[in-house]
């Protein structure tokens, strides 16, 4: 029996993405990723890094309305915090005006956006996508980049405030509905470092966030891959940024290889292949046709579209 999933799956195999289906991610997030689950109680800080990027996530205070208490939160993590950014990146980018971009819904906004997506709205899945929410309103990002002449480091945070409104529905239930406003710092790192991928595929890949990680690092990489030219990186290299929680070197390289075979095909023009010591990398088009490859202020991205699937040797 097809399910939703299979159905999704032949949309992004056979039919380009639309404008509605494309997202964008900051470089350095498609490079250096939030945690693939809940850290450990008490752990409050996380920091990665991958070739010339870092990234460093302190979990933050947020104040409960009903309380009027400031809560300490959690890093951000999961599948379900991806989600959460690429909400709130949409809205950036599809914002009418600046002062529009700055302002994110997050209540009846958040709940159309996850409807559009095929993602389920309430109970579990949904009080999980409002949670990791609250964590990236939080949370304090330190992101670094930097090259052989030059490094530079900028702290910032994705929300400067957050107003609770309160309402109540036709039930008389009271609601908190939530506006963030965000920071004008990260909103120039979006639409300055962006990266364009397939929505489509982050839905697709939903619970299985080392795939996603995957999906959303090769569609930066692969089209950076210089052409009639390939690429190797070392599992060694590759166990810092997908191996969370896996210690055994052997273990990752599997636990690896199955998360990628998932990614890929979501990615049907991406090329790797999957060798003895490593991922070898050859370039390809992105996920994103080119006229759609902008960031909504008019800059290129990526390129180009042939297709194939991951080649093992």
């Amino acid at each position: 029996m097809r399910t939703g999933k299979d159905r999704l799956h032949e949309l992004v195999a056979f039919v380009e993405p639309g404008s509605d289906d494309v997202t964008f991610t900051h470089a350095v997030f498609a490079q250096c990723f939030l945690p693939i689950r809940r850290l450990a109680s008490g752990d409050k800080r996380y920091e990665v890094r991958h070739g010339r990027a870092a990234l460093l996530i302190t979990a933050g205070d947020l104040l409960n309305p009903s309380t009027q208490q400031f809560v300490q939160m959690d890093v951000p993590s999961g599948s379900a915090a991806r989600i959460a950014l690429a909400h709130i990146n949409n809205h950036i980018i599809r914002a009418r005006s600046l002062e529009e971009a700055l302002c994110v819904p997050m209540g009846d906004s958040l709940r159309d956006f996850m409807d559009y997506q095929g993602l389920a709205i309430g109970g579990k899945n949904g009080k999980e996508v409002t949670r990791q929410i609250h964590n990236l309103a939080a949370a304090r990002i330190v992101l670094g980049v930097w090259t052989a002449e030059h490094a530079r480091q900028v702290n910032t945070q994705i929300a400067d405030a957050i107003d609770f409104w309160l309402e109540r529905d036709r039930r008389q239930r009271t609601l908190w509905q939530p506006v963030m406003r965000v920071s004008d710092r990260y909103a120039d790192a979006i639409r300055e470092h962006c990266v364009p991928h397939d929505m489509r595929a982050l839905v697709g890949l939903y619970g299985n966030t080392r795939a996603m990680d995957i999906y959303t690092w090769l569609a930066y990489r692969l089209p950076r891959v210089k052409e009639r030219t390939d690429v190797l990186v070392r599992f060694d290299d590759l166990k810092p940024i997908f191996g969370a929680g896996v210690k055994d070197g052997y273990k990752f390289r599997q636990a690896f290889k199955t998360a990628l075979r998932e990614a890929m095909r979501w990615y049907p023009v991406g090329r790797v292949g999957i060798e003895k010591d490593g991922l070898r990398l050859f370039n390809s088009p992105s996920p994103v046709p080119i006229d759609l490859a902008r960031s909504p202020y008019g800059r290129t991205i990526a390129a180009g579209r042939p297709r194939l699937t991951v080649v093992e040797t």
